[in-house]
């Protein structure tokens, strides 16, 4: 990745992500995820079972004026969903790495309910990248082909590790120190 634009690097285990950000008309997010482990790693980076497709993406509202931009598997809301939405992974042999990237529109919006529980939109101020990935246990996926995988939802609810950047400004161009 380019030292020219703002960057962020972390590890979690034997994930290590590495994130570039342009901020401009659109917030261009570029990925690089490496497997430093000895077991295989599922990357939820191919969209989910309802929307398949690399650069499928979600904005979660995190507190006042923070969003996510994530590649996540969620947990069941209660009640449960008769088809429940379920992230797609793609598999990173021990040694591997994956890049990708993510057009988000400028000013990021995130969904939000009012105080009388109406739905709207917020700008936000700040952002960051969360990517979601499990240890890769063939019997606990689904190969949906193509080397694209579907977890079960003990993975996304006991397996998953979320990796997320620190908060980036888009108005300044930069991460958060």
């Amino acid at each position: 990745m380019s030292t020219s634009r703002p960057t962020a690097e972390l590890r979690d285990g034997a994930a290590v992500l590495a994130v570039a950000i342009d901020a401009g008309e659109v917030l261009r997010l570029r990925y690089r995820l490496a497997n430093d482990g000895e077991v295989p790693l599922a990357v939820f980076d191919r969209g989910t079972n309802q929307r398949p497709g690399g650069g499928v993406f979600r904005i979660d509202l995190e507190g006042e004026g923070d969003a996510s931009i994530a590649q996540t598997g969620l947990p069941l809301p209660d009640p449960a969903p008769t088809r429940p939405i379920l992230p797609l992974a793609r598999v990173l042999p021990p040694g591997g790495s994956a890049e990708g990237e993510l057009l988000v529109p400028t000013p990021v919006e995130a969904p939000a309910r009012d105080a009388g529980g109406r739905f709207g939109m917020v700008q936000a101020r700040r952002v960051r990248y969360c990517l979601g990935v499990a240890d890769f246990v063939e019997e606990d996926f689904v190969d949906r082909g193509e080397g694209v995988w579907m977890p079960t939802l003990r993975v996304i609810e006991q397996g998953q590790r979320i990796l997320c950047t620190p908060w980036f400004d888009p108005a300044r161009g930069r991460f958060a120190e």
